[in-house]
């Protein structure tokens, strides 16, 4: 099972934040053990970098220490940066913007951001009371995951997840492209593709085209 890590587990861990961080670093460690994938909302990246650098001027406070506001920033980043290395990024989708008649809008962009993915395959991990007791098939907390059996292992056929997974972001960035300048026929993605075609195989030319029937109505490939 796959988790969405909600921003308060990932600065608890990514901050060493008492004592939440332990249940939420061992949660972690047990999802990517038994093969599980970690995502972070893309939308969210506001919110963790501002709760990251006020959990740091926090413990800078309680230690005496006086630490500037570039100084802080300066930390929260190089942390995220570490914290996100071996975490996958969720876009955040038009659909999921107009929530502002939520009780909590970016609670609300994270409930519905799992629905993009099968059923059961994926939680939210939180400690958010609200969240939890609101969204029970769809949220967990760090202990109580931390105490779930571990799934019968499956062997996949075919892997296209974790092969998608090494271009996703090239992925969503040139779907999301297509959808914008909408030339589904003969666009610049085409127009590349035959390029590309034609380099890797040395053909004079190289044009791509779907299944056309021929005059007996047969269907031959172009």
């Amino acid at each position: 099972m796959d988790l969405l890590l909600d921003v308060n587990v990932a600065v608890d861990s990514c901050t060493g934040r008492q004592p939440w961080c332990v249940e939420s670093d061992i949660a972690i460690a047990k999802c990517l053990s038994e093969g599980g994938r970690l995502w972070l909302y893309a939308g969210s990246v506001q919110t963790l970098e501002y709760v990251t650098r006020s959990e740091l001027k926090r413990l800078a406070a309680e230690q005496g220490k006086t630490v500037s506001k570039k100084q802080l920033l300066l930390q929260a980043r190089n942390l995220l940066e570490v914290f996100v290395k071996d975490k996958h990024w969720l876009a955040a989708l038009a659909g999921e913007g107009p929530v502002f008649d939520a009780p909590d809008p970016e609670d609300e962009q994270l409930v519905n951001a799992l629905d993009r993915f099968p059923t059961g395959s994926i939680r939210l991990l939180t400690r958010d009371e609200n969240l939890l007791e609101n969204h029970p098939e769809k949220t967990i907390s760090p202990l109580a995951y931390c105490q779930m059996q571990p799934p019968e292992p499956k062997l996949a056929f075919i892997d296209l997840a974790t092969q998608q997974q090494a271009i996703r972001p090239a992925l969503e960035h040139n779907i999301h492209r297509v959808l914008h300048h909408g030339q589904y026929i003969l666009g610049p993605e085409v127009k590349a593709l035959e390029d590309t075609l034609q380099d890797y195989t040395g053909a004079k030319h190289c044009i791509s085209a779907a299944d056309q029937p021929d005059g007996a109505g047969h269907r031959t490939r172009r």
